[in-house]
């Protein structure tokens, strides 16, 4: 156990540390005094509350806290419930893993519930993704084929991540763990631009070079 009130207590990488009667925005405090010193601080929440008062109390330290911070919720229903887990949740926790598969930097918060749910393999997720950038020449029957092995729908409009697109030269993905979906414009098989895109007025907004997609379910959806 490390205490805030004795700084010679420093925990090495690796090590599990508890703090008890910590009140206020204490347990924050003690995480960002954590994150100074390490690479990766993994923290356990007694809630999804308990996450959100963490998650608030790092944003309010603001440019002080020197490592990112990631949100991993919970699935927020039951594993024998009628109703799957909702896209944003699975886009956010698809982005969390990917950031922890490729080892990167950063804050992860989490509740304990969280940690009673399989996870996919770090092979998985870094398996089932790759980028797509300007000039590059795509097989489009081939992409279509990687983007329903990862678990994308076809659907007509994409409005929701997880969802994808195609309308002749043009090509609509939302991938997860994007805040927004991205438009293709294709010049017979090359790429000519990918732009954002609003989903709800359909009007292209930023240009980028080069976009990072993830798989869109954290199980596998091919045939085997």
């Amino acid at each position: 156990m490390t205490s805030l009130l004795n700084p010679t207590l420093s925990p090495k990488n690796g090590d599990v540390v508890h703090w008890r009667r910590l009140q206020g925005c204490a347990p924050a405090l003690a995480v960002k005094s954590l994150a100074d010193n390490h690479d990766q601080v993994i923290v356990v929440a007694e809630n999804t509350a308990s996450m959100q008062s963490i998650l608030l109390e790092l944003a309010f330290f603001g440019d002080t806290v020197k490592r990112p911070v990631h949100e991993f919720p919970d699935w927020e229903c039951l594993p024998y419930d009628r109703v799957s887990p909702h896209q944003d949740i699975i886009s956010m926790r698809l982005a969390t893993l990917a950031k922890l598969a490729t080892n990167q930097k950063g804050i992860y918060v989490l509740p304990a519930s969280a940690l009673m749910q399989r996870l996919p393999p770090a092979e998985y997720v870094l398996g089932h993704s790759f980028s797509l950038k300007v000039n590059q020449d795509v097989d489009t029957e081939a992409l279509r084929s990687q983007l329903i092995d990862g678990g994308y729908y076809s659907v007509e409009q994409v409005m929701a991540a997880g969802e994808f697109a195609f309308r002749g030269g043009v090509i609509d993905i939302f991938p997860s763990g994007a805040e927004q979906p991205f438009r293709l414009d294709l010049f017979d098989t090359v790429i000519e631009s990918i732009r954002h895109f609003d989903p709800e007025t359909q009007r292209s907004t930023t240009t980028l070079d080069a976009i990072e997609l993830l798989p869109a379910r954290e199980f596998p959806l091919d045939q085997d």
